[in-house]
């Protein structure tokens, strides 16, 4: 009798099981508030008052820094050389980068102008 239920059974294990690895691993997070009810909350952490505090604060965390200027002259970054090299300009490539390769761009626009012209 287990013989006949034994692929039903390994079947149901294995959709319950799946299930279980959704839930943990792919499941989305965000969704985990009420289900019904208000979607607004009067708690600290969503009102716009909080929210405007914490940009403040990190602005004048910002304004607060100060900028140690006798790092610009320490002899170590005195002492830095500039080998940068000049990049040589070429050329950038074809006028019309759809036309065929070999084509200059007015034998294009000709080749164009035919195609059409025999459709019709």
């Amino acid at each position: 009798m287990i013989q006949k239920y034994k692929k039903l059974i390994i079947t149901v294990i294995v959709i319950i099981a799946a299930f279980f690895v959704y839930g943990k691993f792919f499941a989305n997070k965000s969704s985990s508030g009420p289900l019904l009810g208000s979607t607004q909350s009067n708690t600290p952490e969503n009102s716009a008052d909080v929210l405007g505090a914490d940009i403040i604060r990190a602005i004048n965390q910002i304004d607060s820094l100060s900028l140690d200027r006798s790092v610009f002259s320490n002899p170590v970054l005195l002492e830095l050389v500039d080998r940068s090299e000049t990049i040589q300009t070429e050329d950038v490539g074809k006028p019309n980068p759809f036309s065929p390769i070999g084509v200059s761009s007015s034998n294009s626009q000709n080749l164009n102008a035919t195609s059409t012209d025999s459709t019709e």
